[in-house]
């Protein structure tokens, strides 16, 4: 009979991803934005890495970035998972 197991490792999840990442990098996410005719598009978005923070849901630890966006003054968060480094040279 298959079952589920209880995790028996403390890991946050998104701990591995947020190894990639360092307070200060340029990052890069997307958004749906719905438009006036009710049609959705897909919007990049980008901004500084301010803070990784550990959150507890349910019975787990999520990881969450805290982000400045370029194109806000107010800093947002979002989970690890949704973001990615910007390609610098």
């Amino acid at each position: 009979m298959l079952g589920w197991k209880k995790l028996t490792e403390f890991t946050s999840f998104g701990s591995t991803i947020a190894q990639n990442f360092n307070v200060g990098d340029l990052v890069c996410w997307s958004e749906w934005l719905v438009n006036a005719d009710d049609s959705v598009d897909r919007a990049q978005k980008c901004g500084v890495l301010t803070n990784i923070i550990h959150k507890e849901l349910g019975e787990r630890q999520v990881v969450f970035a805290q982000i400045l966006p370029f194109d806000d003054s107010k800093i947002i968060e979002m989970s690890i998972l949704q973001i990615r480094k910007m390609e610098t040279n």
